[in-house]
């Protein structure tokens, strides 16, 4: 047993005792990182504080308001599938000046009339399918003419005859001694001045039927509450053979030329 504890304490003699550092050395360390501590907060009080970034705000849409009433091939619905989706040759053009411009393009169901009031008082922006006047210039801007049309006027099969007239001036003479009903679109300025005061001539009132489109109209003179129409001859044409009632209908003879425009 001697022998034992004798040799553990001879091996734990042998052991180096630790290793002393001297304290004018630690002392210069600790001030050394107090030091370092203290210019880091000095730095940092004194730089100024950094500015953030500005939010970046999105800008508002703008958005053109316009509108559209039924006149196919120009401005209708299509049923897509089960959806209808409003085009035309007049709705396509309007939505291909709004993607140039980087705009929206709203174009709720108007009568005409009602659209064209909106763009005299500045609630709307844009109309399509418009012909010049020198009253919508007053308020309106007009684009190049970006198509003609010619209109016509649609009375029932086989009684063109009945209405004998080559110029503008000898129909109205014919629709003032006959008391002709005439369907019209509420609105509309066609080719000739003096039929657009004839129209807007309140004398004639009685006799001069204003709807807003002429489907409306076609529907009228089927129902013999007019004597006929004033139409497009691309229209007229279409709604009559959308509806299957081609054969109950025809064009006189004498034509009108107009133009359009953007507005």
């Amino acid at each position: 047993m001697r022998s034992l504890f004798s040799g553990l304490q001879q091996r734990a003699s042998s052991h180096q005792p630790l290793r002393r550092y001297p304290g004018d050395l630690i002392a210069a360390l600790v001030l050394a990182f107090l030091a370092g501590v203290a210019s880091l907060s000095a730095h940092a009080q004194g730089s100024p504080t950094p500015t953030p970034l500005p939010v970046r705000q999105r800008p508002e849409p703008r958005v053109l308001l316009g509108g559209w009433y039924p006149w196919d091939p120009y401005q209708y619905r299509q049923n897509v599938h089960g959806v209808d989706v409003l085009t035309g040759f007049d709705v396509e053009i309007e939505r291909a000046v709004a993607r140039v411009m980087g705009v929206d393009l709203l174009l709720p169901e108007t009568a005409w009339d009602i659209h064209l009031a909106g763009l005299a008082n500045g609630t709307r922006d844009i109309a399509a399918g418009a012909t010049y006047s020198r009253e919508r210039e007053q308020y309106a801007y007009f684009s190049k003419p970006y198509r003609r049309e010619t209109d016509v006027l649609i009375v029932l099969k086989g009684t063109s005859s009945k209405y004998s007239f080559n110029t503008p001036e000898q129909m109205l003479d014919l629709f003032r001694a006959q008391r002709f009903r005439l369907g019209v679109v509420a609105g509309f300025a066609y080719a000739d001045r003096q039929l657009n005061e004839y129209i807007e001539d309140p004398a004639n009132a009685a006799i001069v039927i204003k709807e807003n489109s002429d489907s409306a109209n076609l529907e009228n003179l089927l129902q013999d509450r007019i004597d006929g129409f004033l139409a497009d001859q691309i229209s007229a044409a279409t709604i009559a053979w959308r509806q299957q009632k081609s054969s109950l209908i025809e064009e006189h003879p004498v034509r009108f030329q107009l133009i359009f425009t953007l507005c």
